[in-house]
C-alpha cells in the first residue's frame, strides 16, 4: 500500500492542474453538480505517470487528498473575494489575497479553512476557478476597492451640498413669512406667534439635519482611510517584489551547479513570474538548486 504521506513539488503540483484542466474539458468526466465521476483520481494517475516519467504517485491517497486539498484552499479565498465578504483584494500579479491582519484574523475565526492564506501565492487560483467554478465577482471586486476611494470625496460633497441647500431655502422661506406677517393688530400677532413656532421648528429639524451630515461624513471619511490602507498595502508588497526582482540574479548565481546559460535562464523565469521568485526566495538554501534546476526543466526556449 503506498504511503499516505507525500510532500508535492511545484512540478508535480503544476502537472496535476494541467490534468485536471484535461479532465474538466472532457465531457466523460465531469459530472451534472460540477463534481468528477467517479474513478477520475484513476485517470489522474495515469496521466500524471505520462507526463512525469518515474512518477509513483497513486490515485488513493496521494492523488485525491491533493485535488480535495486544491479545492479546499480556491474555495476558500473564492468566499473572501466573494459579495458576502468585504475588506479582501486579489493581488494579480503576486497572485495572493491582500488584507488588513485584523480583518483576516476576525474572518479566520468562523472560517477557519482560509487560516493561512493571506499574501500566500496561489498561483493555480485562475486554472482552478476553471475546474471548480470561477468566482466572477472577484475581478469586479478587486477593481471596486479602488473606484470607491476615488468616489468618496464626490459622494461626501454632494450629501453636504444637497441636505445644507434645503435647509438654507428653509430659512429663507421662514425669515419671508416673518417679515410679511409682523403688523400691530391682534390677527398679526397672532400670526407672528405662529411663525416663530414654524421658525424654531425649522431650526431643530436644520441642526438635526446637520448632525445627519456630520455622522455621514465620519463614516465616509473611516471607509476611505481603511481604504488607503489596503491600497498603501499594495503598493508595499509591489515595492517588495520589485526589490527582489533586482536581486534575483544575484541569489540565483549563489546557487552552484549550474552554467551561465542556466542561471541566465532561471534568473529570467523568476523575474517574469512575481509568484515564483517570492517561492524561491523562502526556500533554504539547500533547496533552492532543486528548484531551479525544476523550472529549468519545464520552461525552455
Amino acid at each position: 500500500m503506498a504511503s499516505s504521506k507525500h510532500h508535492w513539488t511545484t512540478i508535480e503540483d503544476a502537472k496535476l492542474v494541467e490534468c485536471l484542466i484535461d479532465l474538466a474539458s472532457d465531457g466523460k468526466w465531469k459530472a451534472d453538480n460540477g463534481t468528477f465521476r467517479t474513478g477520475y483520481a484513476k485517470q489522474l494517475q495515469v496521466w500524471l505517470h505520462e507526463k512525469l516519467p518515474g512518477c509513483s504517485l497513486q490515485a488513493s491517497p496521494h492523488i485525491e487528498s491533493r485535488v480535495k486539498h486544491m479545492k479546499k484552499q480556491y474555495c476558500a479565498i473564492a468566499e473572501m473575494l466573494g459579495p458576502n465578504a468585504s475588506g479582501f483584494v486579489w493581488n494579480d500579479e503576486l497572485k495572493c489575497v491582500v488584507c488588513d491582519k485584523d480583518v483576516f484574523q476576525d474572518w479566520v475565526k468562523s472560517h477557519p479553512t482560509a487560516k493561512g492564506l493571506r499574501n500566500k501565492p496561489f498561483p493555480y487560483y485562475d486554472d482552478l476557478g476553471t475546474i471548480f467554478g470561477k468566482d466572477k465577482t472577484r475581478g469586479e471586486r478587486a477593481e471596486a476597492s479602488i473606484d470607491d476611494v476615488e468616489s468618496m470625496e464626490e459622494v461626501t460633497n454632494e450629501v453636504q451640498v444637497h441636505d445644507l441647500d434645503d435647509d438654507v431655502q428653509e430659512n429663507v422661506d421662514v425669515n419671508e413669512n416673518v417679515s410679511h406677517s409682523y403688523a400691530p393688530t391682534k390677527d398679526a400677532c397672532s400670526s407672528g406667534r405662529r411663525t416663530r413656532k414654524r421658525t424654531s421648528t425649522t431650526e431643530s429639524t436644520t441642526l438635526e439635519n446637520l448632525v445627519s451630515v456630520t455622522k455621514n461624513m465620519s463614516k465616509l471619511y473611516e471607509e476611505t482611510s481603511a481604504n488607503m490602507a489596503k491600497i498603501a498595502k499594495c503598493f508595499e508588497i509591489e515595492t517588495e517584489w520589485k526589490s527582489r526582482r533586482l536581486n534575483v540574479f544575484e541569489e540565483v548565481s549563489k546557487v552552484e551547479g549550474f552554467s551561465d546559460s542556466d542561471m541566465l535562464r532561471a534568473g529570467d523565469i523568476l523575474s517574469r513570474d512575481a509568484a515564483r521568485a517570492n517561492y524561491f526566495f523562502t526556500l533554504p538554501d539547500g533547496m533552492r538548486k532543486l528548484y531551479l534546476q525544476s523550472l529549468l526543466n519545464r520552461f525552455t526556449y
